[in-house]
C-alpha cells in the first residue's frame, strides 16, 4: 500500500513537470520511478509465485540435508552459498552506496543555492508532488528524513530481492538437466 502511493506521488510529480522541467530533473525523477516500478514489479511477481519459491526454498533444504554425508556435494554446496553471499553482499552494498551519494549530492546542491533561492524552492531527495504544503521547517525536514528511510529500505529491499533472485536462478540451473527427448549436440 505505501509503496502505491510512493509511485503514485512520483508519477504525479513526473507526469505535472514533464514539459517544464530541466531535463536532469526529469532524469532524476524517472529514474527512481523506473527503479521503484522495476522494484514493485518484482516483488509482486514474487508474491504471485510464492507456492513455487517456497518449493525451490524447500528443495534448497533438501539438497543441503542430502548432501550433509558427502564430503564432495557439501563443499560444492558451501561454495555456492559463498558465492550467494558473496552476490548479496555486493548488490546491497552498491545500491546503499548509491543512495547516500544520491542523498549526499541533493544536500550539495541544497547548501550552494543561495538563501533566497533555498526559502523559495525547497527540493526533496525524490521527486514527488505532494498534497499539501511542505516548505514549513519541521514539515519539510520530517519529509525529507521520511524519503530517505524509505528510499534506504526500498533500496535494500531490491538488493536483497535482486540476491535471492539470483540464487533461486542458481539452483534453479543446477536442477535443469537435459534429457534423452532433447539431445545435446555438441558443435565441433
Amino acid at each position: 500500500m505505501t509503496m502505491t502511493i510512493w509511485q503514485f506521488l512520483q508519477y504525479w510529480h513526473l507526469f505535472s513537470h514533464i514539459g517544464s522541467d530541466t531535463l536532469p530533473n526529469l532524469m532524476d525523477s524517472l529514474s527512481l520511478c523506473l527503479s521503484n516500478s522495476l522494484l514493485f514489479l518484482k516483488m509482486s511477481l514474487l508474491w504471485l509465485n510464492g507456492r513455487i519459491i517456497y518449493d525451490m526454498v524447500a528443495r534448497i533444504a533438501e539438497d543441503w540435508n542430502e548432501c550433509s554425508s558427502n564430503h564432495s556435494k557439501m563443499q560444492l554446496m558451501i561454495s555456492k552459498a559463498i558465492l550467494s553471499h558473496r552476490i548479496s553482499k555486493y548488490s546491497i552494498g552498491t545500491y546503499t552506496v548509491v543512495l547516500l551519494l544520491f542523498g549526499a549530492g541533493n544536500m550539495i546542491v541544497q547548501k550552494t543555492m543561495g538563501s533566497e533561492q533555498l526559502v523559495e524552492e525547497k527540493q526533496l531527495i525524490v521527486k514527488m508532488k505532494l498534497p499539501s504544503e511542505f516548505d514549513a521547517s519541521p514539515i519539510y525536514e520530517i519529509v525529507v528524513v521520511t524519503q530517505f528511510f524509505v528510499q534506504f529500505t526500498l533500496a535494500l529491499l531490491a538488493g536483497m530481492l535482486n540476491a535471492l533472485i539470483v540464487t533461486l536462478l542458481g539452483k534453479a540451473s543446477s536442477i535443469v538437466k537435459p534429457d534423452d527427448r532433447y539431445p545435446v549436440h555438441k558443435i565441433p
